[in-house]
């Protein structure tokens, strides 16, 4: 969390609220001061995130040189587990060092109002007596089709300006601060409520069946089941 944390704020404008120093994070209960105090030692001119990634590795050797990992299948996959993870926030944050090049942007936008530009001169008619040819077409009083371009144009080009930057303070942008919340919240159900949680073990509904099948409800029945074949079986 203290890795997620740390990642987040440095990508999304909302944590970065949030958490805007390292100390909110021991207000929040994400770090304790001794865990604070053992990262602020570590003087590096780059992002420290890392620092909380090699705790965790470093918890997990030592639970297995206690024997607490009882196997080395399993010790190893924790191992790569956690790189996974280190890896997974790492791109995330080359992927926010590296953003879209500006003069993309400045481009479009510059040819879209451009355009529109010169289609609001360039689409006048000047000319409105009866021998005009099609003077009593609608499209000379009321631009449709320059109306509907000027629609779909400047709309794909908001989206994106949306998706530019899809960790934002949009109503469209990802919730960050919602995944902080949710991933707290189940890993700690995980190892508090569910760590050696199991219900009794009997026979299920289908003990025994040839041909097990859940039912369906009345509605869902009535869709036509098509069976998956090979593209050769005939």
């Amino acid at each position: 969390m203290i890795v997620q944390a740390m990642v987040f704020r440095r990508v999304s404008i909302r944590v970065k609220k949030r958490f805007p120093t390292d100390e909110h994070l021991v207000t929040a209960g994400l770090m304790t001061k001794e865990e604070l105090k053992l990262f602020n030692d570590i003087k590096s001119p780059h992002s420290k995130f890392w620092v909380a990634a090699e705790w965790a590795f470093n918890l997990v050797r030592i639970a297995r040189e206690k024997n607490l990992i009882k196997s080395d299948i399993i010790y190893t996959q924790l191992m790569d587990k956690l790189a996974i993870f280190r890896t997974s926030v790492l791109n995330l944050f080359i992927f926010d060092w590296i953003p879209i090049p500006l003069v993309y942007t400045q481009c479009v936008s510059a040819a879209v109002r451009i355009y529109f530009l010169f289609a609001l001169l360039g689409r006048q008619y000047l000319l409105h007596d009866q021998g005009t040819p099609h003077s009593r077409n609608i499209d000379l009083y009321i631009p449709i089709l320059t109306i509907c371009q000027f629609i779909f144009y400047v709309g794909w080009m908001k989206a994106a300006e949306v998706m530019l930057n899809p960790m934002g303070e949009d109503d469209e942008d990802l919730e960050l601060n919602y995944l902080l919340d949710r991933n707290l919240d189940v890993g700690l159900m995980v190892v508090d409520k569910c760590y050696s949680m199991l219900p009794p073990q009997e026979k299920d509904k289908f003990w025994e069946d040839k041909n097990a099948e859940p039912l369906y409800t009345r509605k869902a029945s009535r869709v036509p089941q098509n069976p998956m074949l090979g593209s050769c079986e005939t």
